[in-house]
């Protein structure tokens, strides 16, 4: 008899403990910012899920190398169906093995672009942030620039961009529209609060056992 009162009771206090992280949980989410500037750790570098999603455009007929390059960098900002309009200025089979979720570098300012050689560019920008594959923010120093190299090829009448950088390069303003919801805030060791659409948040991945 003695025992089993003991095992309600257990039983009664470990429901009452779930219940407690649960409300925390809830409180914690609510206590989420939902703006302001980017923090370190962004949780990871896919677009959220939003009501307007930035229109991608895909490459046009007679594109330039230059232009193939502009266009790219400006449907990397969409990340719908896995990059599917950026990825239609790649090459076949670079399409497929381009990967955009290695880092971001966030620029401001003009992007000059020079050729070299007949099957190549550079595109020199000014750098404003660095974030790595794990979405951490790295440290960039002020006035920090660096050349970026794409390389094509003819794919029937059209170029196409055989060779890129992994990774998002996109402008310091994009950059704070399309990934501020991507924003990681660290709650305690082993733990951390992810919204990855307005409104919701996943719970944390390391939970207390009970």
């Amino acid at each position: 008899m003695i025992h089993t009162r003991i095992r309600r009771r257990a039983k009664r206090l470990a429901q009452l403990a779930l219940a407690a992280v649960a409300a925390v949980s809830l409180a914690a989410c609510a206590a989420v910012p939902g703006d302001g500037p980017v923090q370190l750790g962004l949780s990871d570098l896919q677009q959220a899920e939003r009501l307007v999603q930035f229109s991608a455009s895909g490459p046009s007929a007679g594109d330039s190398q230059e232009q193939l390059v502009r266009g790219f960098l400006l449907a990397a900002n969409s990340s719908a169906d896995d990059y599917a309009v950026a990825r239609e200025f790649l090459a076949t089979p670079y399409a497929s093995q381009w990967d955009p979720y290695d880092g971001a570098l966030v620029y401001e300012g003009t992007k000059p672009y020079r050729a070299d050689g007949e099957n190549a560019g550079m595109l020199s920008l000014a750098i404003v942030a660095n974030v790595d594959a794990a979405g951490s923010l790295l440290p960039v120093e002020s006035g920090a620039s660096t050349e970026l190299r794409f390389e094509f090829v003819r794919q029937g009448e059209e170029w196409r961009i055989s060779s890129a950088p992994s990774g998002v390069i996109v402008d310091r303003s994009s950059f704070t529209t399309v990934w501020s919801a991507h924003q990681l805030y660290f709650l305690g060791p082993g733990s951390a609060w992810s919204p990855t659409r307005a409104g919701s948040c996943h719970v944390p991945r390391s939970r207390p056992r009970l």
